[in-house]
């Protein structure tokens, strides 16, 4: 490594690490990646390979010196379960996604914004003796202390367990967690002999669910639901779905008791996991389908429309899972469609591709998931970098495909014959090599720590602030949670999915695009921050069956915030001669 370029190495590391530490902002840190990337060398834009060592560095130390003052108490209150940090105060200093959604009494826009002013909580007269005597023995000099208080939470008695920590100075209370029930589902299923099908069905029931709901749910007959309860009761010693409630929230208490992390579920446990990402758990189930956990979110139509397909298959993007709004559920399912959308592997609760080729894996989990639901034909929804799964599912499948909506979707710049890369992210997108890998690595893993641990609404300001249309929607009480909850779907399971994902499409795949045939329409917006709509206007015209349709002063929010458009086009491309399905979607 030459002199010039062993000091451009130095002044990235000490970038990465005045970064974490909260002296600088993302954008200035890119600023700097980019004048080392940019800075003239025989071998074009490359980052040494000796780099991956401060990657990783550079993740561990975001959880120490990460910009959220609230990073030092994460390592007691993430995770599933349903805790609250406090100190000697009385003040809640921090708490899990759980318990925010649970117990916090606040109007916050999101878990994110919320969780740099947690708030408080009304605190028993039993758990505030508890915390202050755990607090006192620890300034005793006996900080290992603990107790199990009976309280009540959402109209039950439970068990809390309050416990001090030695490290941090604070009492971690720990609620039981739905998230414990699916190590509860595990255990009756070992133990008692409950099928996984059973197991379904009783999770249904603690979810509230009547026989007919349960049976609408499963697609099984009302008959095969009563008789599965039954079987459940007799298996549980019980006679009423009230005691069946009791046996398993009793069970669920108790094993909070240690103050642990909840157990991991069992397959059989399904219908009572808690998607502690999700901005909404409305409509959201899994399935082990060939021995994989596939994540998604089902919202059935009211009545089945006409046409050639009844169902719009969603593929999300990197940083949006495949949660939609109230309203364009509302409006898709009573315009007689179905929607599915998948967590991408990795994603969510979604098992990884491991070794295989991420595109094809994400294809058979599709393709899975349709068979196993008995559905024929689709319309696909890619939003964002869903575009080339999208994309490769109908060139393979036509037969299964009606059409496909792409809405602000990701293409490789190289779709542009006249291009030349301009800048540091456009270098790496074209650039191929040890360098690249490195860099894409870099930027990946920095975003992970910057987003894990206090940046995500700092984030999407960036995304948003060049449409003022979109801005005003990062308070929005419906579309901004579900923005951070996509950023939680990605960050679910680390890194990983991310490098993945993205990995998957980093090289020119544009020839593909004139292999599609299904009918096809793209949505951008003329704000889009990430992909030019020129440029999408471009694939539109490459496709053989494509149009284009730009959004005025939208960015990337249009999924979320044009309901009405969206559901016109998908109507369309599904083929409805229904007067009701029109009708509804108006």
């Amino acid at each position: 490594m030459s002199n010039e370029e062993a000091g451009n190495h130095a002044a990235a590391i000490k970038a990465i690490y005045s970064y974490l530490k909260g002296n600088r902002a993302f954008g200035e840190l890119i600023l700097d990646l980019e004048a080392y990337l940019l800075t003239p060398r025989s071998d074009g834009p490359a980052i040494p390979a000796s780099l991956d060592a401060h990657f990783e560095i550079a993740g561990d130390l975001a959880a120490d010196i990460a910009p959220s003052p609230l990073s030092r108490y994460r390592p007691i209150i993430e995770g599933p379960g349903c805790r609250f940090a406090v100190d000697g105060d009385m003040k809640v200093v921090a708490c899990s996604p759980a318990a925010m959604e649970r117990l916090v009494r606040r109007e916050a826009a999101s878990r994110e914004t919320a969780m740099d002013q947690p708030g408080t909580i009304a605190l028993s007269r039993p758990l505030r003796a508890a915390i202050a005597e755990i607090h006192a023995a620890a300034q005793a000099g006996d900080p290992d202390r603990r107790r199990i208080v009976s309280d009540e939470q959402d109209g039950e008695q439970v068990f809390v367990s309050v416990r001090h920590d030695r490290d941090l100075g604070v009492v971690v209370l720990t609620y039981p967690d739905e998230g414990w029930r699916d190590g509860v589902y595990s255990l009756l299923q070992a133990s008692l002999g409950l099928s996984p099908s059973e197991c379904e069905v009783l999770g249904h029931m603690m979810a509230g669910l009547s026989n007919t709901e349960i049976s609408r749910e499963r697609g099984r007959s009302a008959e095969t639901i009563k008789s599965q309860t039954q079987s459940i009761f007799r298996k549980l010693g019980v006679t009423s779905r009230v005691e069946a409630v009791r046996v398993v929230s009793d069970l669920a208490s108790l094993t909070a008791l240690s103050g642990d992390e909840s157990p991991p579920a069992g397959k059989g446990a399904a219908a009572g996991h808690h998607y502690s990402f999700a901005a909404r758990p409305d409509g959201w189930g899994e399935a082990t389908i060939g021995g994989r956990r596939i994540g998604r979110i089902h919202h059935r139509a009211k009545l089945p429309a006409q046409g050639m397909a009844r169902t719009v298959l969603m593929l999300h993007g990197l940083t949006q899972g495949p949660e939609i709004t109230p309203f364009l559920a509302d409006r898709l399912t009573r315009s007689g469609l179905d929607y599915l959308g998948l967590s991408k592997p990795g994603y969510g609760v979604t098992d990884p591709a491991g070794n295989e080729d991420y595109v094809e894996r994400t294809i058979a989990d599709c393709l899975a998931v349709m068979d196993h639901a008995g559905i024929d034909r689709v319309v696909v929804l890619a939003h964002m970098f869903g575009t080339l799964p999208g994309i490769e599912l109908c060139i393979r499948h036509p037969d299964r495909v009606a059409g496909m909506l792409i809405c602000s979707g990701y293409f490789p710049l190289q779709l542009n014959p006249d291009f030349t890369p301009r800048g540091a992210v456009q270098k790496l997108v074209t650039h191929t090599g040890i360098g690249s890998a490195a860099a894409h690595q870099f930027i990946a893993r920095i975003g992970y720590a910057y987003l894990r641990y206090g940046g995500a609404r700092a984030y999407l300001a960036s995304l948003f602030e060049r449409s003022p249309r979109d801005m005003s929607l990062l308070d929005d009480p419906v579309v901004g949670p579900i923005h951070f909850a996509g950023l939680r779907h990605m960050m679910q399971n680390g890194v990983a999915a991310f490098l993945a994902d993205t990995g998957s499409g980093r090289h020119d795949w544009s020839n593909r695009l004139d292999l599609c045939t299904v009918p096809t329409v793209l949505l951008h917006g003329s704000d889009d921050p990430a992909v030019n709509p020129d440029m999408a206007k471009l694939a539109a015209s490459r496709f053989p069956n494509g149009r284009f349709e730009a959004v005025p002063g939208r960015g990337q929010t249009v999924l979320h915030s044009e309901p009405d458009l969206m559901v016109r086009h998908l109507l369309d491309l599904a083929g409805v001669t229904s007067s009701m399905g029109r009708a509804a979607a108006c």
